[in-house]
């Protein structure tokens, strides 16, 4: 399975000079440990990110993400989504199960 995400990680950043690759987070790096029991271990490394949306929408005073910045937000999803699709050849299966607890926000 692990292997199957590095694969896909890779065709990720293959085009990472297209718009869209700023909204995907994909790994920056990758190595390989020796746990405990002596099993092999693929660890991947990404970008330190900020908190999720979710914890970003309960700091607001009204606990409300407001309309004009979740415009912005759901278009850089789908920007991110398009580059999946479009450039990537990649299709998000998950797209029913997005909570916004899994949307980070980018360190700047």
């Amino acid at each position: 399975m692990i292997l199957h995400e590095l694969d896909i990680n890779k065709s990720l950043t293959k085009n990472n000079h297209l718009t869209g690759f700023a909204f995907v987070r994909a790994a920056i790096d990758d190595f390989t440990i020796i746990g405990p029991t002596g099993a092999t271990h693929l660890c991947l490394v990404y970008e330190a990110m900020r908190e999720p949306l979710s914890q970003f929408q309960q700091r607001l005073a009204s606990h409300r993400i407001p309309p004009q910045l979740l415009k912005v937000y759901v278009e850089f999803i789908l920007q991110g989504l398009e580059y999946l699709h479009t450039d990537c050849q990649i299709i998000h299966t998950g797209l029913f199960s997005v909570r916004i607890s899994n949307i980070l926000i980018r360190k700047i």
